[in-house]
């Protein structure tokens, strides 16, 4: 299984990106990692953090649009991108793709 999760920060979408996505099984986002894979016209399936760079009405967006939302404390000791990719091990997914900034860094568990 093939998931792809969107950190948060600037994305430049390219041939990396619509390479990784097109054979994805689930995309998972980290917080404002929601907002990015909107725009991008993806709809994150999970959508981890403590929110608190995410708007309320896109989360309420995320929530109509039937992605599953899980919040977390702020007081915590991983980030969001952290939990993200530990949601992804916990569904058994085994080969990631990782989107922030200019790269998409491909991970594969054993």
């Amino acid at each position: 299984m093939h998931v792809i999760i969107f950190a948060g920060g600037a994305l430049q979408p390219g041939k990396a990106l619509y390479d990784a996505i097109s054979s994805v099984d689930m995309i998972i986002a980290a917080d404002r990692g929601a907002a990015t894979a909107l725009q991008l016209g993806y709809t994150p399936s999970i959508v981890v953090g403590d929110f608190d760079s995410l708007d309320t009405l896109l989360l309420r967006e995320l929530s109509e649009r039937g992605s599953q939302v899980r919040k977390v404390a702020i007081e915590k000791d991983e980030t969001d991108t952290e939990l993200a990719m530990q949601v992804a091990l916990w569904m058994g997914h085994r080969r990631a793709g990782l989107c922030v900034g200019r790269a998409v860094l491909l991970l594969r568990g054993k």
